[in-house]
């Protein structure tokens, strides 16, 4: 059979539009030979939730948009579509064809209830019924669609009888997933493991361009099971994908394609310039205004909005201190991107000897003219400085190109950009600054930098607690102070940023509440928490104490009772740690402890994930 790939770009709510564009690309997939054509998960709309009152009438639209399409498109097509149920943004993934709309992900659901009653009319797709993840069949191959890593994972870890699993990304580009890039970073990331793992194809769909807060890269790719690329689709760039998946083909592939060498920066200041124009745009605007001081966020920002937005649209003033060598550092960069600029002298400003003033009065001139323009004012603050509270509020004002990038980040796109064509004077790109808190830390500044941002994201994206940050970067004083200044700082922020999403977690995202007492410390290895051991205790006092119940009631199955129940402890506990569906605690309760890859699947197993999860729930 043959899959065709939209790889398109958002319509954003507009449902008219889209309901057209999807039905001339189910056209042109069946002048390219395609069996199915599959959509990005933002075709229709960002998986970002809408506003609670929106939500109704955005759904009862977007139905009969949906049921609309399902006559007009002319071969199978699978749809990601927004629900309006839950906070969190859940999705539905429906299967149009023939007239009619089958939302797949809560069959699927419907499948693992109905699992226990007998005469259900539900159809059969050759799946456990107690598996929940969607499963449908098109011209004998048999599909499966995940959005998540998480659903991934389930196909993965469990025996779903598939031929190809469809990933319709919900993910933006982050500079800390490299699967977030899909194509892009398939010879690094996930995803050949996961085709060797399942025996089936992964083929990953991906949209284009800003959507939300988030810029979706591109990069859609088909993966054959032994691990060879038999397609690709452009980074950035709307395109329709066409891969012959024939379940039986043991490989190798007649003409595979090599596989792409993955640069992050590369990719990282694609979607940074996609985000800064779609957040302009968004904005209703078409130029932008911001003071070039001499330092490198500044001149970087101002160079990222001329590759965003184009010269014409880009407005810089600099701010001249009557240094001869900084002065002439910002001239050459306006100079070397062909702009034409005011200059502002803080002399003149009235803030002859004080920088700071001397910015905020700069910056306030600039945004005032902003307004009159009708500009969008670009701010220089960093994920750094936003992270621990060193940015002044001037840094915060207007769209913040980097916002969402750690400062080491953002040396290294300086030095990317510079590659490609050398615009930012040698001085300049040496004028960053270095938090008080890094001061102490030896090596060159920019190593300071690199290690109080490997502490940052450790705590930020990858939540890990003050005593394993402390460990990993071999300072705990450091990794204590930068810590305990970042819960602080962030704890303040009014709000979120105006930046693109270029990580996998914003600070907006990782704040906890204001005034918290309560502060962590570096602990010994006597204190910290064994996990398992918890989960096993508590999951053996239950099933204890159920058996006994049921033995002084006189009831039956009393040891049945507490195995259930010592599982449902390990599923309850296991979600505070982390660890699934009781991963890691085989063999506590003989077989109902194994992986749900071994032993025979005779129908008494357990829901494929939480105890909790069902079709009312979110992922959450």
């Amino acid at each position: 059979m043959k899959i065709a790939v939209a790889q398109i770009r958002s319509f954003m709510g507009d449902l008219d539009a889209a309901r057209a564009r999807i039905a001339s690309l189910s056209v042109d997939a069946v002048r390219d030979g395609a069996d199915l054509l599959v959509l990005p998960s933002c075709a229709l709309c960002s998986p970002e939730p809408l506003a609670g009152g929106d939500r109704e009438g955005f759904f009862a639209d977007e139905l009969a948009c949906v049921s609309k399409l399902a006559d007009e498109v002319a071969c199978p097509t699978l749809l990601p579509v927004v629900l309006p149920a839950s906070l969190d943004g859940a999705m539905e993934v429906v299967f149009l064809k023939e007239g009619r709309a089958v939302p797949l992900r809560l069959l699927g659901k419907m499948r693992a209830m109905a699992s226990s009653s007998e005469g259900t009319d539900l159809p059969d797709d050759g799946a456990h019924p107690s598996l929940t993840q969607p499963l449908l069949e098109v011209c004998g191959a048999k599909i499966g669609v995940a959005l998540t890593y998480e659903e991934l994972d389930d196909y993965v870890a469990y025996e779903y009888p598939v031929d190809a699993v469809l990933f319709c990304s919900t993910y933006g580009f982050g500079l800390d997933d490299e699967a977030s890039s899909l194509g892009a970073s398939v010879a690094e990331s996930r995803f050949k493991a996961d085709a060797d793992a399942m025996g089936a194809w992964v083929i990953g769909a991906g949209g284009v361009g800003f959507c939300g807060s988030e810029v979706y890269p591109g990069a859609s790719f088909a993966l054959a099971p032994w691990g060879e690329l038999a397609a690709a689709a452009p980074v950035l760039e709307e395109a329709l994908m066409v891969v012959d998946v024939d379940p039986g083909d043991e490989g190798p592939l007649k003409n595979p394609l090599a596989m792409p060498v993955f640069d992050s920066a590369v990719t990282a200041w694609g979607a940074l310039c996609e985000g800064l124009a779609g957040i302009v745009g968004s904005l209703g605007a078409t130029d932008v205004s911001i003071v070039v001081d001499g330092r490198l966020s500044p001149m970087l920002a101002c160079v990222v909005a001329v590759d965003a937005l184009g010269p014409t649209h880009v407005h810089p003033t600099i701010l001249a201190w009557g240094d001869k060598a900084t002065d002439e550092a910002s001239r050459r960069l306006v100079k070397n991107l062909r702009l034409c600029a005011d200059e502002l002298e803080a002399a003149a400003l009235g803030a002859d000897g004080d920088p700071e003033l001397g910015r905020d009065l700069a910056w306030a001139r600039v945004g005032a003219e902003a307004r009159r323009n009708s500009h969008v004012l670009l701010g220089p603050a960093d994920k750094t400085a936003i992270a621990l509270g060193s940015a002044p509020a001037r840094d915060l004002t207007g769209v913040l190109p980097f916002g969402d990038i750690y400062r080491s980040d953002v040396l290294a796109l300086s030095r990317l950009r510079n590659t490609i064509s050398p615009v930012i004077p040698a001085s300049a790109r040496a004028s960053f600054d270095v938090e008080e808190v890094a001061r102490g830390v030896r090596g060159t500044d920019e190593q300071r930098v690199e290690t109080l941002d490997f502490i940052l994201s450790g705590y930020i994206e990858w939540e890990r607690p003050l005593t394993e940050v402390a460990v990993e970067c071999g300072d705990a004083e450091l990794g204590r102070n930068v810590v305990a200044q970042a819960r602080d700082a962030m704890s303040r922020l009014s709000g979120s940023v105006l930046a693109p999403t270029m990580s996998s977690k914003t600070v907006a995202e990782a704040r906890g509440p204001l005034g918290l007492k309560w502060r962590d410390r570096v602990r010994s290895s006597d204190e910290e928490l064994d996990l398992e051991a918890v989960i096993r205790r508590v999951a053996k006092a239950m099933a204890s104490e159920a058996a006994e119940g049921g033995d002084k009631d006189g009831a039956t199955g009393g040891h049945d009772v507490g195995r259930e129940r010592a599982q449902e402890a390990i599923d309850l506990l296991s979600m505070l740690g982390g660890e699934g569906d009781g991963a890691g605690l085989g063999g506590l309760f003989g077989d109902e402890g194994e992986s749900p890859r071994d032993g025979a699947d005779d129908g008494s197993r357990r829901d494929a994930g939480p105890f909790w999860e069902g079709w009312l729930f979110s992922d959450n």
